[in-house]
């Protein structure tokens, strides 16, 4: 015996014996196959992928309706907004300048309201919106996935 184990008493030199006599058990691996559980037969796969590529490309097609859809009602929204706005505005500059302008006095209400066209017609202002690049959207991606796909089915054919 060496010098460690002769100053140790002689339970744990049995210990650090039998530490290093302790056998590793070995593992036994698992059956690894190559063929999956279960086969399907497909009778014709250039039908099926081009039945796949057609549902896919309706599929993308409505979505890019609903994402137009989707634009527009925000786009609903968001004029609503505006309108809402400018109709409380104009209620507050009749209100507070408008009353106050006009003679106070106990005057009926006018019934018959006139029209007079002018001849000269008044230009209509349309209102500029600056065009800002917007990031690839959605919708712009979907139309790319729509054109691969397209060209995927042309390819079958």
């Amino acid at each position: 015996m060496n010098r460690k184990s002769s100053k140790m008493p002689k339970i744990t030199q049995k210990i650090v014996e039998k530490k290093t006599v302790r056998r590793r058990k070995r593992s036994i691996p698992a059956k690894k196959s190559s063929e999956p559980e279960y086969m399907v037969q497909v009778p014709d796969p250039k039908m099926v992928r081009k039945d796949i590529l057609e549902s896919l490309r309706e599929m993308i097609i409505f979505m890019q309706s609903y994402e137009k859809f989707r634009k527009i009602q925000n786009e609903k929204v968001s004029a609503l907004k505006q309108l809402q706005s400018q109709v409380k505005e104009l209620n507050s500059l009749i209100d507070v300048k408008l009353r106050g302008l006009l003679p106070k006095g106990n005057m009926h209400a006018v019934k018959e309201i006139h029209v007079v066209k002018s001849k000269t017609k008044v230009p209509e202002v349309k209102s500029v919106e600056s065009e800002v690049v917007k990031p690839k959207s959605e919708l712009d991606e979907l139309e790319s996935q729509l054109k691969d796909i397209e060209s995927q089915l042309h390819g079958l054919k």
